[in-house]
């Protein structure tokens, strides 16, 4: 199945807009990080870089609502990550690929690697031992794109349109940046 996601910045909320394959999915606003990309749209990326089926936007993939599941979180004033689930190896990984410094150009894809490593070993999860440089750098490149894309002064208002594939999610990270950078590439054209 193919997640559809936009993400439009508005003031100070970063809004998501999904649909699943031909039918519309959930909706949900999340505080912004200011000048940094959306931090779902950073969980969609190294999802699919790295290969994670069953993390965030896999879940999304298979139904599962963020908001409503946020605002149930918030009602049982659950800390972490109960009410999504018994099995949340994957979101725990999506969350340490997630807080990688992506942005900071004087981090190399080694020790990027290794900051990987280490958070997941602060979530209590060994890094999968198939995560490898590859990743790092693909991911890190389409960050590199995604953030040009979205701070663009073509842009009316930061926003990113972008697909995550649940069944095979390399294969549609090779597809989605492919799209970032004939994006990016035509915005550099445009003006």
């Amino acid at each position: 199945m193919n997640v559809h996601a936009f993400f439009l910045r508005r003031d100070r909320v970063d809004e998501v807009s999904v649909s699943l394959e031909a039918k519309e999915g959930p909706s949900w606003t999340a505080p912004t990080y200011g000048g940094s990309l959306p931090h779902d749209y950073v969980h969609l990326v190294v999802e699919a870089a790295f290969g994670l089926s069953n993390g965030f936007w896999g879940r999304v993939g298979a139904g599962w609502d963020p908001g409503a599941l946020n605002l149930a979180a918030q009602a049982a004033r659950a800390r972490g990550y109960p009410v999504w689930g018994a099995d949340r190896e994957e979101l725990l990984i999506a969350e340490a690929l997630a807080a990688t410094h992506w942005f900071d150009p004087t981090i190399g894809d080694g020790p990027r690697l290794l900051d990987i490593a280490a958070t997941c070993s602060d979530f209590g999860m060994e890094m999968p031992s198939r995560f490898g440089l590859n990743q790092v750098a693909g991911a890190t490149l389409a960050m590199r794109l995604s953030r040009a894309i979205f701070k663009h002064p073509a842009h009316f208002e930061p926003s990113l349109h972008v697909t995550f594939s649940t069944v095979d999610p390399q294969r549609g990270f090779a597809e989605m940046l492919e799209g970032l950078e004939a994006h990016y590439e035509s915005l550099e054209r445009s003006g």
